[in-house]
């Protein structure tokens, strides 16, 4: 009898020491294949947002804008431009669009290197999905009067909020009195609120003109 007691407090004392030893151990920080991915994602996506969604400033530009979320995985990225091409002394704008084609480029970059981690950048914008498009102003007279009332939109800035996550929209706008190239996380600047009001009027006019389905190897019309 002494021999079974002596030989479960022994056991007892061997437990408590294993898991004081396991309590008192520093964590192992453990790299997962998620963490990894969303590294990757972290470098990489801003240059294939320029890439593929650049915010474009030729020399016939008025207008370009483009929104994506910090988190990168959230609502679909935009951009579209508004550019004015004069033919014969007269001037007609036209609005180029581009919009991922089902998930965001973010979620498709993402997807992409968790299945093939090894393979380049470059091999996964090759696989993005996206629609490009034009309007002309026959097809959406909205475009004039959006110019009209960008020339009478004021910047808006709010110097004290703060915005956790925000949507990053990006405006480029060029005139004879100068440029603007900024970058906006407050939804409610009329800037932003102009952009997205002329998006929702592209839109509308759009749904008659069927947007082509792009990946980034095919070539542009």
């Amino acid at each position: 009898m002494r021999s079974l007691v002596a030989y479960s407090f022994t056991h007892w004392i061997l437990v408590v020491l294993i898991a004081f030893s396991v309590l008192s151990s520093p964590p192992v920080q453990v790299a997962t294949p998620l963490d990894a991915d969303w590294t990757w994602l972290n470098e990489n996506f801003h240059n294939v947002l320029d890439h593929m969604f650049a915010l474009e400033k030729g020399n016939d530009v008025l207008v370009s804008y483009r929104s994506y979320e910090t988190l990168q995985v959230g609502d679909p990225e935009y951009s579209f431009s508004i550019s004015e091409r004069r033919r014969e002394g007269k001037g007609s704008l036209f609005a180029h669009i581009h919009v991922p084609d089902g998930q965001p480029l973010g979620r498709q970059l993402l997807a992409f290197h968790k299945e093939f981690p090894a393979k380049p950048i470059d091999e996964a914008e090759k696989k993005l999905k996206f629609k490009d498009w034009e309007l002309t102003e026959r097809q959406c007279p909205a475009l004039r009067i959006a110019i009209q009332k960008l020339a009478q939109a004021r910047l808006g800035w709010e110097f004290d909020t703060i915005i956790m996550d925000p949507t990053v929209h990006e405006l480029y706008v060029h005139s004879y009195t100068g440029d603007l190239d900024a970058a906006i996380f407050d939804d409610a600047n009329p800037l932003v609120r102009w952009a997205l009001e002329t998006r929702n009027s592209m839109k509308a006019y759009g749904a008659e003109n069927i947007p082509s389905t792009k990946s980034a190897r095919d070539p542009k019309d």
